[in-house]
């Protein structure tokens, strides 16, 4: 084992010192309408870390706890984009993939301590014209607070082991001669963002020894891919030569798209959503993505899903379900998209 282990060390070695410098190139592209598996391999990756959040919760939080926490986890697992990034690469002419899963915003840990163990979330948001609203500055990330996350998220490693042989998760690090540089971009996570974990994670493989530089990157991302990210893998493709393409997974079409969908009879509306004729399925890929993303917090991050796996010294709770006439907050879906409600909405709880 020792001596594959070395053996691997080596090749890699002389791939990093051997390999053509050539100036990289990128190439960003769009999709509105599903097409391929791009969606259902989004949907693998999140679903990747709302098994982890699962295994965690169940782990360091083991009792019962009210609604409106698990209401405001929803909320969060829901809004965050996800991104998969293959980066391909040759080892002694034997072609290699390394795939890279990552989640917009604060390591899991991060997330569930702030709903499980904060203050309990306020049952509505104050209204902007009661007077009780108050405007908040940004809160400055200092060296103290990123070295506690990436801290947190190196630990969230052991909940990720349903992640297959060559692939990786892309988690908050701290590159020592990164040329990436995050800056805050309206809307946007900086270096929070999940295509900007992805691509550097890629770089630390990369100066670690792990991967070659002048491999192919393909990625795909569960939205638009800000300013910010864009720079970056620009960045990472000129310094390390690497030839990207990145698709970014739009949130609509143009009118003439929908029109023509339409009159050929493959599509029809459903309240403001594009969907198949047929299965009354969404069309639009980003609608898609969420609606399965949707049916996998209610299967696996909710109280009646996270019930049947919890240790028999849980405190059980009751809760009634019925049908909701407005769809929660919780139901936004990827940065700022919405949806009405339908029978197969999330269950109101409430306590009996």
């Amino acid at each position: 084992m020792a001596h594959t282990t070395l053996t691997r060390r080596l090749a890699m070695t002389l791939a990093l010192t051997t390999a053509p410098v050539h100036a990289g190139t990128v190439t960003i592209d769009r999709m509105g309408l599903s097409e391929g598996n791009v969606v259902a391999l989004l949907e693998a990756t999140s679903d990747y870390h709302m098994r982890a959040m699962r295994s965690l919760i169940l782990d360091k939080y083991p009792l019962a706890h009210h609604p409106r926490r698990w209401e405001a986890l929803e909320a969060s697992m829901r809004s965050a984009s996800v991104a998969r990034v293959e980066y391909r690469y040759q080892i002694n002419g034997s072609l290699q993939t390394r795939v890279y899963h990552a989640m917009s915003g604060p390591p899991l840990s991060d997330v569930a301590e702030s709903v499980f163990a904060g203050d309990s979330p306020a049952p509505t948001p104050p209204l902007l014209d009661s007077g009780d609203f108050t405007q908040r500055e940004p809160h400055e990330t200092t060296p103290h607070d990123l070295a506690r996350q990436r801290a947190m998220d190196a630990s969230d490693d052991a909940y990720f082991s349903e992640l297959p042989e060559g692939s990786a998760r892309a988690r908050v690090t701290d590159v020592d001669n990164s040329v990436l540089t995050a800056f805050e971009v309206e809307g946007a996570q900086g270096a929070g963002d999940a295509e900007f974990k992805a691509i550097r994670a890629i770089e630390r493989d990369i100066l670690d020894g792990v991967v070659p530089r002048g491999g192919t990157l393909v990625g795909m991302v569960g939205a638009s891919a800000c300013v910010s990210c864009r720079h970056a893998l620009e960045s990472l493709a000129d310094t390390y030569g690497i030839d990207a393409r990145l698709t970014q997974v739009f949130g609509g079409v143009s009118t003439k798209v929908q029109r023509d969908a339409i009159a050929s009879g493959v599509a029809r509306w459903k309240g403001p959503l594009l969907v198949d004729a047929q299965s009354g399925r969404p069309l639009i890929a980003r609608d898609l993505l969420a609606e399965s993303r949707d049916r996998q917090v209610r299967r696996l991050l909710s109280p009646l899903g996270t019930n049947d796996a919890r240790p028999s010294s849980w405190i059980r709770r009751s809760f009634r379900l019925g049908a909701s006439k407005m769809a929660p907050d919780s139901e936004k879906g990827q940065r700022g998209r919405s949806r009405p409600p339908s029978e197969s909405d999330d269950p109101v709880f409430e306590d009996c």
